[in-house]
Formats: structure tokens, sequence, C-alpha cells
């Protein structure tokens, strides 16, 4: 496939495409940093669905509510905790703003069980690409990493989409740097993305217009989802909302932030994309991961692999 300066080489994969599934690869608010992706597209003509992996209480969902073990239809009304159900917030948005207002929970699980889950969203819905998107970089990762910020959720994601065939699959990465509170180093981030480079699977980066329609749909539903989620907002999206107004460094929008020294900056608003199957053979743990069941054997495996492998030292960025 040839690229353009003319066209991010993202869209360029996703031109032939109609049916486009964006999920949370991480758990949480991240399926909200693939809103501006998911505008953008809708604009382009074509249906675009949205899913996450959830770390939210699933088990008042009406039975009827689940088009296959593992995945649940999350809506306006769907029965849950009234505190935390980051899909529901985002499914009333969604209304609020009369889009289609469905958005697919995936239960938080190991690979082979939410492997089976995606595949059965893949056929119910009739798409023809998945992009994971991750709110921050840490899904970047490899393993042999100073540190890899929290890649449980992560790489169960990418693991099982990577044994989806027959479909485009893709990540983004949005919020840049946001990741260094969990110990990530950046500058290895920028390494893992220069190695991608070389095997012709990095897509490139491209900054979100702070002006464009994708971007104002982006802050108003992450100001949506800080007010109705006011006890645990999203510290990852409300960065990137802050980068995308312009604001820059210690920026304080939550007291969950507070002792804490952050660091907006306008790298926060650029989308940074890769193949999704060679970012997979990257992760140098990710045959282990193949027959885990739950969260737990993930984080297990992860741990024994750190274990029992050398780590690149930190390396700050010269800059």
């Amino acid at each position: 496939m040839v690229f353009s300066l003319t066209e991010p080489p993202l869209f360029t994969r996703l031109r032939g495409t109609d049916r486009v599934l964006i999920a949370g690869a991480g758990g949480g608010f991240d399926v909200y940093a693939g809103l501006p992706l998911a505008v953008s597209l809708r604009q382009l003509g074509k249906q675009v669905f949205l899913a996450n992996l959830t770390f939210s209480d699933l088990n008042q969902v009406d039975l009827d509510d689940w088009p296959h073990p593992g995945v649940a239809s999350i809506r306006p009304d769907t029965a849950g905790s009234p505190d935390y159900f980051p899909e529901r917030v985002l499914a009333r948005w969604l209304a609020s703003r009369e889009l289609p207002s469905t958005v697919y929970a995936f239960e938080r699980t190991g690979v082979w069980p939410l492997r089976s889950a995606y595949q059965a969203l893949v056929k119910h819905l009739a798409v023809d690409a998945i992009v994971l998107v991750d709110g921050g970089t840490d899904i970047l990762m490899r393993g042999d990493e100073a540190g890899l910020g929290t890649p449980e959720e992560d790489m169960t994601s990418l693991a099982a989409v990577a044994g989806i065939d027959e479909v485009e699959r893709l990540v983004v990465c949005l919020g840049f740097g946001i990741d260094a509170y969990h110990g990530v180093c950046h500058a290895q981030v920028l390494e893992n993305l220069a190695a991608l480079d070389r095997d012709g699977s990095y897509l490139g980066a491209f900054s979100i217009p702070s002006r464009s329609a994708e971007a104002q749909a982006y802050l108003d539903a992450v100001a949506y989802a800080q007010a109705m989620t006011p006890l645990r907002p999203s510290i990852v999206n409300g960065q990137i909302a802050a980068a995308l107004r312009g604001e820059f460094g210690n920026v304080g929008f939550t007291a969950r932030t507070s002792g804490s020294e952050l660091f907006v900056n306008p790298l926060m608003g650029l989308y940074f994309a890769v193949d999704l199957l060679a970012l997979a053979h990257n992760v140098r743990y990710i045959d282990r991961l193949a027959d885990t069941r739950t969260i737990m054997d993930v984080a297990l495996a992860i741990e024994e692999y750190r274990d029992q492998s050398d780590r690149r030292p930190w390396r700050a960025i010269p800059h």
C-alpha cells in the first residue's frame, strides 16, 4: 500500500472499509479517546460502532442485552452502578447528540474468552475493521522496557484481536506522556515506534485540530463524563482535553491528581497509529497469553516474563 503526505496512513488503511469497530483496549474511559476518530470516520460515510473493555459491574445488565457471553450491549437506560459506568455515560451522551447510542462492553477476562467475544461481535455487527484505542501509549510496550505502565488489559485486548482474521486491525494511541505516572519511559515509546517504522508497521502521527468538529465533540463528551462521574473522572482524558484546549503544564482539573505534577502539552493531542498484528508480534511474551482465561492469568504471565528477562535501562529524552 502506497502512502502520501496528503492523507494520514491510518485513513489510507481504512479507506476500503465500511463498518468500523472502535474499541477501548485498556478499560476505564479508553473508548473516549476513540471519539475524535469515530466522528471523522462518520463524516467519511462509514458506520462506526463503539466498544470498551470494561471495569464496570455488568451484573445488572438484562440477559437479553448480551449478544454473546462476554459482551453486553449498553444503552442509555441500561441498569447498573450510578457512580461508575463509563459505557452507559457514553451511551447517554451519544443519545443526547442524536447519535447511535449503543456501546458494547467486553467483560474483563483473559485472552481466550475475550477473543471469543470479539469474534461474536464482529459477526453480529458485520464489521470489516477493528481499531483498538489506548488512552496513553503503554499498549506500545513490548515487555523489555524499564516500566510497562498498566499492561494487563491492553495486552489482553491486543492478543485477543490479533487472533481475529479477515478484518483490518489497527491500534491508535492518544495521550503521549500521560503514562509517565505509571513508570513508562517515553524515550522507549519512541524507540519502539522507530522499530515498527523500520518494518513498515508505524502509520504515523497526526494532531486533532483543536477547533475541529472532532475535537469539540470529544471535549463535550469528556466534560459530560466528568460531570456524570464526579468521584472517578478520567485523569487520562482530562489531560488530553486540557491539551486540546491549549492548556499547558500542571493543569488541575480533579482532586484525584492532587499531589502529582502534570505536564499537559500539545503532544497529548496527537494520535499515534500502528499495525495491530505487527505490534502484537513485537510483544515478547504475547504467546504466553493465548490460553489465559482471567485477567489474573494475564497479570501472572506478564510478571513471570518480567522476572525472567532483561530490561532496557531508563533513558531520558534529551531535549
